[in-house]
């Protein structure tokens, strides 16, 4: 379709001019509609929002990204793109920037690899004719891109990698699935929506009046509901019928043919067969819509919609729905049902006139033969009609119908015999119509109310020569009327029936039927010997209008003299029903402003009685109507419909916004004399439309933003409207009309309180631009009602004043590049690195400082941003990337807080011959007796050329042995070859001086040592015994380093225990006079006192020493208290001898002795103290044990020089008595 639509070929668009309208010198070419009117810009581009807003981003930057469009078809994804590429390139330069191809028909490898990529390869340049900016790429569409072969994807994605910078791609899809991954990851994807109705309408009823299209609202519903959201395939409908209609009007039904739907009649009629049928009903109604030619797609998609929207229950719909859904062979539906011999009715219902004429066709029956053998059809019961080979039953001669008769249709296979039948009922027509009525079989309403009664042919008869005459009935009984409700005494008579056979014998007559002898039973009784018909009580229309009765006549033994005859009772209708209106309240809207004469609501009132006689005949009028305003009359009703429309106008929604309506409904055509009446309300609520545009609430509104501030509120901007909240008519859209050109502003909607945010979406320049004023335009997202226009305060003024504040200074150029010599000295004058503030309107200082500096080379002057060297730049050093060296300062101002910037110093540094060649590798092996004998070494140079290579090598004069033992060959400007003269060398290391010179200017010359390592090989000529010479190798210098750290670690240990020794004696010397041994003090632990004693615990006891040593015989271990001995053995001490005298702890004790003595305070001096265990290993031993310790020739007079405490202790101890 689309192929066909293009029509100008592979990336030839079609040209505008014939879009454009007739001309007057050549006749306008023809092209189809979705061409003419396919949209000319982005803007014009319907119900794709978001795809509009994104790519209007894209134009104003004259670029665009790779987009893969998809969705339904005809929701306009090849328009887009086309609108978007004419605005891009402009009509001059659109032809040559843009290829289009349908990849549903060319789709291969072949194309991508011919076409497209011959296409993307092609460069472009030059401007468009109007000085726009045109972009420097072309645009590939690709429409169907998901019928593109996987090899052509897979191709076309490498294409899309390597003409990136010259082509765009767009891939118009229906289903993105179908894209393989590369290929949608490397696109914008964009999913355009089915179009809403409402959309689809308002472009159709445009394309209607350029066309000056007949039309009605029907067909333009139509129109939408059967393309389904597809836009393209809608207005190739309309195009169509336009064509088959030409000045007619285009109808509903012209657009159901021309889309091939199938009328909703026939579905349901399809479904009623499906439902209540048999299934040679569903054969033959199937086989209709095959041969109308009806898609069975279309068919099924009819009927799962049917089903889906019916009564039925949803078990019921999902049984059906899957029964559908495993159709095969849908498209063959004629073969798919099986055929079957036969009638395809096995009844056939006709209404005709009482009189018909001979030769009269009276219908059709059909035979189904299935391709069998020939069939004779007759009519096997009635010499009146006879049937012909093509099915057609007509009548035989001019003849009257009395009543309903039935005819039976017998078709006989000539040769196996077989016989079919059908059965065709008549009846007269109630109205006498000329034209029969052939009745629906399948309704099943219609078929209960027609019995089949048999009636015979009595009243005519047939002469010899084949005609017909009337003969004389024998009973004539007229159709009895009876009025309903009848307040007259019962049984009242109705009719005598009566046989003029009674005058010669004696009959009895009876009736049978519903209200005699059936139910109702006994509402008619007739008298067996008069014949006299009555009723018993008063009969009710509403509940049975007529009684179907026969009437019987027998002689007394009970033998039938007279055909049973029908007799017919009518029940009169009487007014004794009000209409009653099918709802208490109705409920209808109508937009306000609408025109006299538009159509409200209709209302319905139904009356029990007789709808044909006045009795059943309402007729409606409005009582009341309130409120009354602006006129009393704004509302009329149809008095035969109930319609209801309006007539007056003025009808306001903001004034009023409801209207309540009594009705009445009247009986007797509207008598009020004679009529029955009843009321109803109607209450019609008047909708809104967009009648009142919004309003700003000020002339001029404020705001104030900051410089450089973005996404930020400026301004808040309040309208009214009268219109309903929350609505269409009532969201307001703003819009900036002038004083914004750059777009730096934007106004979003609150959709809660209808307010406009005015934001500021780019930022603004002090210094450039202090203040804006825009014009603001309110309009609501609705259109405004016909009429109506935008008033003066729908348009205001915003002054928006930029807010300077402190910018941080720029510098420029940002990095700066200067290119130096390296080994510049220290203190030299490199460049000038300033910065600008922008704030032109402050007076602010700037000052400069150093950020980063890796190898510390740079200093820079705080106020000038003089930068200067502090050392040699040297371009060998590691700080250097790619010979460039960074260095970052900073630049402040002197506001409070102050602001900064930085900027980068690139400085390219060129070499100088500043560093001497050496030799590499600087070490080689070699074996003892070499072969080949010759090392190939180079030069290593810091420098780049031309100050490295190539390089002169040359062997130094000494030692002598050198040019002795080897000798160098040049190679090339870079490598030498060092070869041995002597056969052979010993096992060791050899250092050969090599003198090697670069080329540089002012060239440099460097004496390298070359370390040959001699060494014993094995046959593959791999050095072995390498630790021994590397054992060799070891140098005087190596030596006489590993003897110093032998003596310095001796000399370390020395010191240590020279220093440990000094500690010992430094203790030593810190101890008492007396003997170390003697001291017993590390056996004291504690002493607690656990009751009254002496006070002398502040004695310096640390200077006590053992008293004298007793004889080891003397020495035993006394008994001690439980809680005080140690649970462990007690140990024996070695005994120490004494002291020669009490020394200075002597005095010390006399003197405290002294102060016990003279003190009252003093507790007595045989008070009992308790001394706690010691712990074991004391030589002391235990002070419990003094009291049990004892010998006879201890002397213990020398404690009474120690004072009257001790010389108690010797009384006790020595047997003395106090």
């Amino acid at each position: 379709m689309q192929a066909f639509l293009k029509g100008a070929g592979v990336g030839k668009p079609l040209k505008d001019k014939g879009l454009a309208g007739p001309s007057t010198d050549k006749k306008p070419k023809t092209v189809p509609w979705v061409e003419k009117y396919r949209p000319k810009c982005v803007d014009e581009v319907a119900f794709q929002e978001e795809v509009v807003a994104v790519l209007k981003k894209s134009l104003e930057g004259a670029d665009l990204p790779n987009l893969l469009f998809y969705g339904p078809p005809g929701t306009g994804k090849t328009s887009t793109i086309l609108a978007a590429a004419r605005e891009l390139y402009g009509p001059e330069l659109y032809r040559q920037r843009v290829l289009e191809l349908n990849a549903s028909d060319e789709r291969g490898i072949q194309v991508v690899r011919e076409k497209v990529k011959t296409f993307a390869q092609l460069t472009v340049a030059g401007t468009r004719p109007d000085g726009k900016l045109c972009p420097p790429f072309k645009i590939i569409i690709l429409d169907e891109a998901d019928s593109m072969t996987a090899p052509a994807q897979a191709a076309l994605r490498r294409t899309m990698e390597k003409e990136s910078r010259t082509t765009r791609f767009c891939l118009i899809c229906n289903y993105i699935s179908r894209i393989i991954e590369p290929l949608t990851s490397r696109c914008s994807k964009f999913r355009f929506k089915p179009l809403a109705n409402r959309i689809q309408e308002e472009r159709l009823l445009e394309i209607c009046e350029k066309e000056n299209l007949k039309y009605t609202r029907e067909s333009i519903e139509a129109l939408v509901q059967v393309s389904e959201g597809d836009l393209r395939k809608a207005i190739t409908f309309l195009q169509c019928a336009a064509r088959l209609n030409m000045d007619q009007e285009i109808s509903d039904r012209a657009i159901v043919e021309i889309a091939g739907v199938v009328p909703s009649k026939m579905i349901e009629g399809l479904l009623q067969t499906c439902f209540k049928g048999t299934f040679e009903r569903l054969e033959v109604a199937v086989r209709n819509l095959v041969n109308d030619g009806y898609a069975a797609t279309q068919i099924l998609s009819q009927l799962h919609e049917s089903i889906i929207e019916s009564d039925l229950k949803d078990k019921d719909k999902s049984v059906i729905t899957e029964k559908m859904a495993v159709l095969v062979l849908v498209g063959e539906a004629e073969q798919s049902v099986l055929c079957r011999r036969g009638f395809i009715q096995d009844d056939y219902f006709l209404e005709l006139d009482a009189e018909l004429a001979e030769g009269r066709p009276v219908l059709n029956v059909t035979f189904s033969g299935c391709s069998g053998g020939r069939v004779g059809l007759k009519v096997e019961n009635s010499p009146h009609f006879s049937v012909n080979d093509e099915g057609v039953v007509f009548t035989l001669h001019h003849l009257y119908l009395l009543d309903k008769t039935q005819l039976v249709i017998c078709a006989q296979d000539l040769q196996s015999g077989h016989v079919w039948k059908t059965r065709v009922h008549l009846q007269i027509h109630p109205d006498g119509n000329s034209s029969p009525l052939q009745i629906n079989p399948s309704d099943a309403t219609l078929a209960e109310q027609v019995p089949e009664i048999l009636i015979p042919w009595g009243s005519i008869a047939s002469k010899g020569d084949g005609t017909l005459r009337r003969v004389k009935r024998d009973w004539v009984i007229p159709p009895i009327n009876v009025p309903e409700n009848s307040r007259g005494q019962f049984p009242e008579d109705l009719v005598r029936i009566r046989s003029d056979r009674d005058k010669n014998r004696m009959l009895r007559y009876s009736v049978t039927g519903p209200g005699a002898d059936q139910p109702p039973t006994g509402i008619f009784i007739i008298n067996s010997i008069s014949g006299q018909l009555s009723v018993t009580k008063p009969l009710d229309r509403e509940h049975i209008s007529n009684f179907h009765l026969r009437a019987h006549a027998v002689d007394m033994n009970g033998n039938q003299v007279e055909n049973p005859i029908d007799v017919i009772i009518n029940v009169i209708d009487q007014n004794d029903n009000r209409p009653e209106f099918l709802h208490n309240v109705f409920n209808g809207s109508v937009p306000e402003g609408s025109k006299p004469g538009t159509f409200v609501m209709t209302v319905t009132a139904v009356d029990k009685d007789d709808p044909k006689t006045a009795n059943g005949m309402v007729r409606y009028k409005i009582l009341s109507q309130s409120p009354m305003s602006p006129s009393s009359s704004m509302f009329t009703i149809n008095n035969r419909t109930g319609d209801i429309i309006t007539m007056a106008a003025g009808l306001d929604r903001e004034k009023v916004p409801q209207y309540t309506l009594i009705l009445q409904a009247t009986d007797m055509e509207g008598n009020p004399m004679y009529g029955l009446s009843n009321t109803a309300t109607a209450v019609i609520r008047i909708t809104d439309v967009n009648d009142n545009p919004p309003e700003f609430t000020a002339d001029r509104f404020f705001g104030e933003v900051h410089e450089n501030r973005v996404n930020v509120i400026v301004a808040n901007l309040t309208v009214t409207d009268k219109d309903q909240p929350h609505t269409q008519a009532w969201s307001t859209i703003y819009r900036i009309i002038s004083g914004d050109p750059t777009g730096r502003f934007a106004i979003s909607t609150d959709p809660a309180s209808n307010e406009g945010w005015l934001t500021i979406v780019k930022p603004v320049d002090f210094e450039q631009s202090r203040s804006f004023t825009l014009n603001v335009q309110a309009e609501n997202e609705a259109p405004l009602a016909p009429g109506i226009q935008l008033s003066r305060q729908s348009t205001t003024v915003v002054s928006v004043h930029v807010l300077d504040v402190n910018e941080s200074p720029e510098f420029s150029p940002n990095p700066k590049s200067i290119k130096l010599e390296e080994g510049l000295p220290a203190g030299t004058h490199l460049t000038t690195f300033t910065a600008q503030d922008p704030d032109r309107f402050m007076r602010q200082t700037i000052r400069y400082s150093k950020v980063s500096d890796p190898a510390n080379w740079l200093k820079i002057d705080s106020v000038k941003g003089e930068i200067s060297t502090t050392a040699v730049l040297d371009r060998e050093s590691p700080f250097l990337r790619n010979d460039y060296y960074n260095a970052t300062f900073i630049a402040f101002d002197d506001a409070n807080p102050p602001a900064s910037g930085t900027g980068t110093l690139q400085i390219f540094l060129m070499d100088i011959n500043d560093n001497a060649p050496h030799v590499f590798p600087p070490e080689v092996e070699m074996c003892e007796t070499p072969d080949p004998n010759a090392i190939n070494i180079t030069a290593s140079d810091s420098d780049l050329r031309p100050n490295a290579g190539p390089f002169a090598f040359e062997l130094a004069n000494r030692p002598q042995d050198v040019r002795h033992n080897w000798t160098l060959s040049r190679l090339s400007g870079e490598h030498v070859q060092l070869r041995l003269k002597i056969g052979a060398l010993a096992s060791g290391i050899y250092q050969v001086p090599i003198m090697i010179t670069d080329s540089g200017h002012l060239p440099m010359s460097k004496k390298s040592f070359l370390k040959v390592k001699v060494c014993p090989c094995d046959h593959h000529g791999d050095c072995v015994d390498m630790e021994r010479i590397m054992a060799m190798g070891l140098g005087t210098g190596a030596i006489i380093g590993i003897l110093l750290c032998i003596i310095l670690l001796l000399v370390l240990v020395l010191l240590s225990v020279m220093w440990m020794k000094r500690r010992d004696k430094e203790r030593q010397a810190k101890q008492l006079l007396i003997d170390p041994e003697d001291d017993v003090r590390d056996n004291i632990l504690k002493y607690d006192e656990e009751g009254g004693g002496e006070e002398d615990q502040d004695y310096d006891l640390s200077q006590l020493q053992q008293p004298d040593a007793l004889e080891a015989e003397c020495i035993k271990v006394g008994i001690r208290r439980l809680d005080e001995r140690p649970l462990h053995h007690d140990h024996q001490y070695p005994l120490r001898s004494a002291a020669p005298h009490p020394g200075d702890i002597g005095d010390f004790i006399h003197e405290g002795m002294q102060a016990a003595d003279n003190d009252p305070t003093a507790p007595p001096y045989d008070s009992l103290l308790v001394f706690d265990y010691e712990g074991s290993g004391s030589s002391a031993g235990s002070l419990s044990s003094l009291h049990s310790s004892s010998c006879g020739d201890q002397d213990y007079d020398y404690l009474g020089d120690w004072g009257p405490r001790f010389r108690k202790l010797a009384d006790l101890y020595g047997g003395g008595h106090d």
